[in-house]
């Protein structure tokens, strides 16, 4: 009897759904109507009420009525076969999930044009936030997957391409808003829950691993947002000051951790690795920009404190992530030139990586030939960064022309 009340109510939520997609579809017909109307008079004129008519009788808008709940029931069956069937776990929560994701079909058109928070997308962020708080609370308080749904349903539309911050101008960046910190602090519970939690049901296990590169990468580029009030001149004021803060750099190495981690427990499964690493490559070069960021801040933090230890497990990180992105089978050669070339340069052409994989080479013997200073940069650059970082004299504050500032923003701009 549970069942089937659950059922009946989660078709409530597909009729409502289908009710605020025809809403939208009639709100595009009268505009349009009314812009043809402008077209053709070729005059601006108050709107006549005729056009906000629609003859249910007319044959046309009965074909597209059919042609609507046609398409929407084939969508609604073929969703609900994937999530729920024999190999597929609480079937119940699952009913209001498959609502949802078909949901995100029409909100996925809206935010073709509109940003994810503008306010024309309240009615399905509403809708969706009704429909998780309806499912979550049927799966078991112990299991991950309503970290899963999180990330489809509300993280997902900060994600896509190159990630979307509200109020965020990295060429002129201002002290984070609440809003702003709102949306990093779910991001890395989502994170948390993914990393940490077992989940039950295989298919959503196996997502897990998805789910997490593409919330790690957003996240890996905006944690600093939280110390843009710090800027002076060049975002690595606020570098500095993150580098100094205990609490940042607990969470970077809790963040490593989680990477790696499910680095190693998806490439055990050969299916799944050839889905993040070759099918949608741009989540496992996520997974190596991660673990090489974040290594690479833990040897540079090592380095301008005066404690480098050559030894050190995140040396070993730094290098091998390194490596295994420029080698012959990175999931980087399976992205567009275009693409490999602005990740190269958001990797290694940068005055921090130069200075890590020179000190390396010199001070440890381990030299990374990919990224490796030139000469040129070896006789200007490097004497400024021992000024800026490790406070020496050597030369005056002359900066080389590489703009970091310019370069992750040309990373924002290129998405995925």
């Amino acid at each position: 009897m549970e069942e089937m009340l659950i059922l009946f109510k989660s078709y409530l939520y597909l009729m409502l759904l289908w009710v605020i997609a025809l809403v939208y579809i009639y709100i595009i017909f009268v505009v349009g109507r009314y812009l043809y109307s402008i077209v053709k008079h070729k005059r601006v004129s108050p709107p006549k009420f005729d056009i906000f008519k629609v003859n249910l009788k007319s044959r046309s808008i009965q074909l597209f009525l059919l042609f609507f709940i046609t398409l929407n029931f084939f969508m609604y069956t073929s969703i609900q076969s994937k999530w729920i069937n024999k190999h597929s776990l609480h079937h119940n929560a699952k009913e209001f999930f498959v609502v949802g994701v078909n949901a995100i079909f029409y909100k996925k058109i809206l935010d073709l044009i509109f940003k994810p928070d503008a306010s024309i997308m309240y009615p399905f962020d509403w809708f969706m936030k009704k429909l998780y708080q309806e499912g979550a609370h049927l799966l078991p308080s112990d299991d991950g997957e309503r970290y899963y749904w999180r990330y489809r349903f509300f993280n997902y539309w900060f994600i896509r391409g190159a990630g979307y911050m509200p109020g965020y101008n990295p060429r002129a960046p201002k002290p984070i808003t609440p809003y702003q910190q709102k949306i990093l602090n779910e991001m890395w519970e989502v994170l948390e829950g993914l990393a940490t939690s077992k989940i039950a049901d295989p298919l959503v296990d196996t997502e897990r691993y998805k789910a997490f590169a593409a919330v790690g990468k957003y996240y890996l580029y905006k944690r600093f947002v939280p110390y843009n009030e710090y800027v002076v001149k060049r975002l690595w004021d606020r570098d500095k000051v993150a580098l100094k803060d205990k609490g940042f750099i607990e969470k970077e190495k809790i963040f490593l951790k989680w990477t790696s981690k499910l680095k190693e427990k998806y490439k055990q499964n050969k299916r799944l690795k050839r889905q993040i690493e070759q099918e949608i490559p741009v989540l496992g070069v996520s997974y190596l920009l991660i673990i090489h960021d974040l290594s690479e801040e833990m040897v540079f933090k090592s380095i301008i404190e005066k404690n480098l230890h050559c030894d050190n497990k995140y040396v070993d990180f730094y290098i091998s992530a390194s490596k295994e992105l420029v080698s012959k089978g990175s999931p980087l050669n399976h992205m567009s030139g275009p693409q490999q070339k602005l990740i190269y340069e958001i990797t290694f052409d940068n005055q921090i990586s130069y200075f890590v994989i020179y000190t390396l080479d010199k001070e440890c013997g381990k030299k990374l030939t990919v990224g490796y200073p030139s000469q040129e940069w070896i006789a200007k650059g490097l004497p400024f960064m021992r000024k800026v970082w490790l406070d020496t004299d050597e030369v005056e504050d002359k900066s080389s022309n590489i703009d970091l500032n310019a370069i992750k923003n040309k990373f924002n701009e290129g998405g995925e």
